[in-house]
């Protein structure tokens, strides 16, 4: 139930992180029973229910161990979006469970009340105390901020604390509903409707799973034959949730409760990461892609590319690898992610993002990079009287040409150079004869190019 879902310091030792399965060639297919209308995690089944042929059973899937078994109807990104409309202002919650905890563990019931997008009642119950023996029925009063009626309900019941590793806990839960004014109806409340699901995912990375939508459930992440090399390419995209989306992503690595963690082993200092996709963003949403580095299990340094135009073809992005706070060390992992939203924000639209190819310092050859990260091209003092500075991306013994435009689009300056190593390179230009007024600074380089605004102003 926890979010999933974020400088120009480098030195010349180039990393050979081996990134899993760079190219979603290989897929593992798992069959999956799913209960209609909701969102689960973790380890999820069908058991027998209380006085009615199903229950839900939610436990830690031992494969993610930072994933704790949950269901939910809604979206649990950054404001808990979505869920179950309803003109209502029920007294309370009722469910039937059984519960089996470690030590310490305790799980959550969480219920949300909105009204206009805005928080009318929000708890989070607490469930401990094991008994297995039978179903007990629980309930549990409803506070409220104010007077008003909800128009939405977001509900879900996690099988351990999320912000804590306990494993071995689980919590079977049947009959959910709500007492009191007007009450919710709550679809596949009593969990007797499921559906068997066959799914296919890029072997060594973790994703997001869809959601149902007119009774069909569409998955957020599929295998695709809109590749750029081999058999296959990751289709990541937004599923909706009612008039809501759910995000959708994958990730090298685990998500924990404070942010991803490390996925695969680095044995350098990898100063850029290429990515090679296709995007079509929707409705205001960024598509992004980013990677993560480690040192002992701490977070190092990191790169990020969003973007929200289309992309109709396949192009390569460079992402910048910044270090943290004069880091100078080595890193031993990484993480990478990629989703079609921003990170930090909700999905507002049926974004679709595509993705075939990760390398990491060398771009892949033959292919251009379609500059959509700022951090490529960076110019200052911006406004500038005299003179420009210059930092951007390129690699080792690689021509690069300065091209400068006035607004009428006249070529008024070009200028070449070759870069001496992998990463962010510096380069200066006098501009002392121009006349003031906006020019576009264009670079173009064997594998990229990028172009920036810049100002003359004397």
């Amino acid at each position: 139930m926890k979010q999933i879902i974020f400088l120009l310091l480098f030195i010349p030792i180039i990393g050979i992180a081996q990134i899993p399965n760079p190219d979603f060639e290989i897929w593992e297919t798992q069959s999956k029973q799913i209960p209609n209308e909701w969102k689960t995690y973790g380890k999820t089944s069908k058991v027998q229910g209380y006085r009615s042929e199903n229950a839900i059973r939610i436990e830690r899937d031992k494969s993610k161990p930072n994933e704790p078994g949950a269901f939910v109807y809604g979206n649990p990104d950054n404001n808990f979006s979505g869920g179950i409309p309803c003109n209502s202002r029920p007294d309370s919650v009722v469910v039937f469970l059984k519960k089996n905890f470690v030590v310490g563990d305790t799980a959550w019931f969480i219920v949300m009340l909105k009204r206009n997008g805005t928080m009318i009642s929000e708890t989070n119950f607490q469930l401990f105390d094991s008994d297995t023996s039978k179903f007990i029925r629980h309930s549990f009063y409803i506070t409220y901020r104010d007077t008003g009626r909800a128009d939405s309900l977001i509900i879900g019941i996690t099988s351990t604390n999320p912000e804590e590793n306990f494993s071995g806990s689980y919590v079977i839960v049947d009959s959910l509903h709500f007492i009191g004014d007007n009450s919710i109806t709550i679809p596949n409340s009593n969990f007797e409707s499921w559906t068997t699901l066959t799914l296919e995912n890029p072997k060594y990375w973790n994703t997001m799973g869809g959601s149902f939508t007119g009774g069909n459930y569409i998955p957020s992440v599929t295998k695709t034959n809109e590749k750029l090399n081999g058999n296959y390419a990751v289709k990541i995209q937004n599923t909706p949730l009612g008039n809501e989306f759910t995000q959708g992503f994958i990730m090298s690595g685990q998500q924990g409760n404070d942010g991803p963690l490390p996925g695969f082993a680095a044995q350098g200092r990898d100063t850029v990461l290429y990515a090679s996709y296709k995007a079509f963003p929707k409705n205001g949403d960024k598509v992004s892609i980013g990677v993560f580095m480690f040192k002992n299990g701490q977070m190092v340094g990191s790169g990020l590319m969003t973007q929200s135009y289309t992309i109709n073809h396949y192009s390569q992005t460079a992402i910048p690898i910044n270090y943290f706070n004069n880091f100078q060390g080595i890193p031993d992992s990484a993480s990478i992610y990629c989703a079609a939203f921003e990170p930090g924000d909700n999905a507002y639209g049926a974004s679709v993002l595509y993705v075939d190819g990760f390398s990491l310092n060398k771009p892949t050859t033959g292919l251009q990079t379609e500059s959509v990260s700022k951090k490529i091209l960076t110019i200052f003092p911006n406004p500038s009287s005299s003179i420009i500075n210059i930092e951007y991306l390129s690699t080792q013994n690689n021509p690069v040409e300065f091209q400068l435009f006035n607004h009428q689009g006249q070529l008024v300056f070009k200028e070449k150079t070759m870069t001496t190593y992998d990463g962010i390179n510096k380069y200066q230009i006098a501009i002392n004869g121009l006349n003031n007024g906006i020019y576009t600074l264009k670079i173009v380089s064997n594998n990229y190019f990028s172009s920036e605004k810049i100002t003359i102003h004397k």
